[in-house]
């Protein structure tokens, strides 16, 4: 019955009530409880007209129930993939309808978890779920949101997966790097066209053409097993090549 009202009266004498009695609960020395009827298929809300307040010497009060249809909760917009590069924030969002919706993502890792906010979640129970600079290790996880409402609930088909891309950076050797015939090779030098994000580290060293002889000199760079880190791809620019200079004897 959308819109159909039901409503519980009562008369008071002096002394009246001493608490407002919008909370449906009417008192003047013995408590008054109206108790609706639960209708399937149909929610309600209650008001209070005519108040009846201590201050009154008689009076009525009037609480009423309005009830309107339930809609159950259905899927509208499902939620897409995402793919990033390593620095970029990532989202993803659901539609839905239905009656008295909240929310609540999860995460495919392994097995299917609820997400909370902290970290780099945030919104976790809206329908738009922010992470805030994903890694790449969390690349393939997938994401999906259980919808809840008054009448029931329906998730997401889970099929939203996350690609995070690794960021490039370079590194250009230092000029004038060198040493004297004989000596061990120096830790090369190098300059990075970024500083890394908070939580990234560089690792291992430049490397150089193989060769000790100062008429083959100078040598090329390489890469070596300088690394930046899983979120990220090294690649080495410039020219800047090292010199083996003669000894004197």
């Amino acid at each position: 019955p959308n819109n159909t009202s039901f409503s519980g009266t009562r008369t008071f004498n002096s002394p009246g009530p001493t608490t407002n009695p919008s909370n449906v609960v009417i008192a003047d020395g013995y408590p008054f409880t109206y108790t609706f009827p639960t209708i399937s298929g149909y929610t309600f809300t209650t008001s209070v007209s005519n108040p009846y307040y201590s201050n009154s010497k008689n009076g009525s009060t009037t609480i009423t129930a309005n009830y309107v249809a339930c809609v159950s909760p259905s899927i509208t917009t499902e939620p897409t993939n995402q793919s990033i590069t390593y620095g970029a924030n990532a989202s993803f969002t659901v539609s839905a309808a239905g009656t008295g919706l909240t929310y609540q993502w999860q995460e495919l890792n392994g097995s299917w978890g609820n997400i909370t906010n902290g970290g780099i979640y945030s919104n976790a129970t809206t329908p738009t779920l922010n992470l805030t600079k994903p890694t790449v290790a969390m690349s393939t996880n997938q994401y999906r949101c259980v919808v809840t409402g008054t009448c029931g609930s329906v998730t997401s088909d889970g099929n939203a997966k996350l690609t995070v891309l690794k960021a490039s950076i370079t590194v250009s050797a230092d000029a004038g790097q060198s040493k004297v015939y004989g000596e061990v090779d120096p830790t090369f030098a190098y300059t990075p066209s970024e500083t890394l994000a908070a939580g990234n580290s560089w690792t291992g060293a430049l490397a150089r053409t193989a060769g000790e002889n100062v008429a083959t000199s100078p040598y090329a760079y390489n890469i070596g097993d300088l690394s930046a880190g899983s979120n990220y791809s090294v690649t080495l620019t410039g020219t800047n090549t090292f010199a083996i200079t003669a000894k004197a004897i």
